[in-house]
């Protein structure tokens, strides 16, 4: 499911709900679940284990929302800090290494869509993956926010914690391995 970024007063408006109503928080669970799921089901590879930090990511937002500063950041940048905390996290647990992209997540609604273009689009998406897969993991991660995900710099800054320029360096190497990788 694609969602149309929420409007700053729009999201502002339902945050400020959601500190004094859980109910209202179900709005911005609504909203911001799919982008969340998709962002750590991309760095986990795996869809249970991706379900389970993508809860873990909504609680943690429940019981901290309170704390939620506006400070020239979205919500979702700091529904996104939450998540790849703790995606690290479970890093740390698992002691895994590189993450695997082979598998096959589809975005679209297949039901909707012609099959010739879902084959294709599948066989895009499959080489994609295996492309992104053969970057290094800060690559894969600015990828993921800056042209999947749809952060600005400023955004995936507050995410990852690294530098306008380091973000900048990170996104010109990953594009061109990327673009020679998919070129061959």
């Amino acid at each position: 499911m694609t969602h149309n970024k929420l409007s700053k007063k729009e999201e502002k408006r339902i945050v400020e709900e959601a500190i004094h109503s859980p109910e209202a928080f179900g709005k911005l669970y609504d909203y911001y679940f799919d982008q969340i799921y998709t962002f750590v089901v991309y760095r986990v590879s795996s869809h249970e284990l991706a379900e389970d930090i993508t809860s873990h990511v909504f609680e943690k937002a429940l019981k901290k929302i309170d704390s939620f500063e506006w400070q020239g950041y979205s919500f979702s940048a700091w529904l996104y800090t939450i998540a790849r905390n703790a995606v690290i996290d479970s890093y740390k647990k698992k002691k895994r290494g590189r993450i695997d992209f082979e598998m096959n997540f589809n975005l679209v609604d297949e039901e909707q869509e012609d099959p010739e273009d879902q084959t294709t689009r599948e066989l895009d998406s499959e080489r994609l993956m295996k492309a992104l897969g053969n970057l290094s993991e800060d690559q894969q991660e600015i990828v993921l926010l800056r042209y999947i995900q749809g952060f600005s710099i400023k955004e995936t800054m507050r995410i990852t914690g690294k530098t306008n320029d380091s973000i900048k360096s990170l996104s010109k190497r990953a594009l061109a391995q990327l673009k020679k990788l998919l070129d061959t």
